[in-house]
């Protein structure tokens, strides 16, 4: 998302924003956004394509344009997610597919609703406690019929949520990796 995007969020919501963002030197299928929704909802998204290369990277504009289009028509991560899973599946090529985080943060009501779809575990902090949310499910793509689990938790005015890609974790050329998921 452009920094136009990020303040409106930030100044509409009353929710800051940080993200860290580095191109590897090939073409991925790393991706997220935001996008305001009505009154106190705003929706958030990690996802990853497997693999690298044009093709990927192609996949990601279309993953954009599809959720900015379809989001304003459900508010159910877990509908959304089951959604793409149907579009996805159709247009990718055998052995392609990506895994996701999507939540619905509603300030109004203190929570955050989410589903996933084989990603990373986010990790939320409340009130100085983490734990880890559970991301797992079918990844999107991969089969013809995929059914996610919507998930509410807590999500307060000091919340922290961390949503990443597994390029965070993942061993780097010198084998090594600046964070485990433990370590996260």
């Amino acid at each position: 998302p452009n920094e136009d995007l990020l303040t409106a969020c930030e100044e509409n919501y009353k929710i800051g924003i940080r993200h860290l963002y580095q191109s590897s030197q090939a073409l991925g299928g790393d991706y997220w956004t935001v996008k305001q929704l009505e009154n106190s909802q705003l929706m958030v998204c990690v996802a990853d394509f497997a693999g690298h290369g044009v093709s990927v990277a192609i996949d990601t504009f279309r993953l954009h344009n599809y959720l900015m289009e379809y989001v304003n028509y459900s508010y159910s991560p877990a509908k959304i997610l089951k959604d793409m899973n149907d579009n996805f599946y159709r247009m990718l090529p055998t052995g392609q597919y990506l895994t996701c985080f999507l939540g619905i943060i509603d300030t109004s009501r203190n929570t955050i609703t989410y589903a996933g779809a084989a990603a990373p575990p986010a990790i939320l902090i409340n009130n100085g406690e983490s734990v880890s949310l559970d991301c797992s499910g079918t990844p999107i793509g991969a089969y013809p019929k995929a059914e996610y689990t919507e998930q509410v938790v807590s999500f307060y005015e000091d919340s922290v949520l961390l949503i990443y890609s597994d390029a965070l974790v993942e061993i780097n050329g010198d084998n090594k990796t600046l964070f485990t998921r433990d370590s996260l």
